[in-house]
């Protein structure tokens, strides 16, 4: 936060991202504080959101990054909170980070799309 990387580093690091997107990446990182930062970071390692999460009256699709780009959310707490959650549903976009919809927006809408799709059958 306190020297946060360049839009064009950004972008050589996420290739997929638009320029937009990393301009404004910088000018958050650049708004946030190193302490809040560090707080949000801490308060969700593990990912600890589940009880809120089994707790929605409504059906919930995770888009789940990477497994070799150190997700927050993995398969395995998808299929612990699952039993406690029928209606939870969970799709890993192979390629992407933790900014899913900037790494690969294409396959982002396509989910959007087949639930949408799925939900009118």
């Amino acid at each position: 936060a306190s020297n946060p990387p360049s839009a064009e580093a950004l972008l050589e690091a996420h290739p997929g991202w638009q320029l937009e997107d990393a301009v404004r990446k910088r000018e958050a990182l650049r708004a946030t504080s190193p302490e809040v930062l560090a707080a949000t970071v801490e308060d969700t390692q593990p990912w600890a959101w589940g009880a809120r999460l089994v707790g929605l009256p409504i059906p919930v699709h995770i888009l789940g990054a990477d497994p070799n780009m150190e997700p927050l959310f993995l398969e395995t707490t998808f299929h612990d909170l699952s039993p406690h959650k029928p209606d939870l549903t969970f799709t890993v976009v192979p390629g992407t980070g933790h900014s899913i919809y900037r790494d690969d927006p294409g396959s982002v809408i396509s989910v959007i799309l087949d639930l949408l799709h799925a939900a009118r059958s």
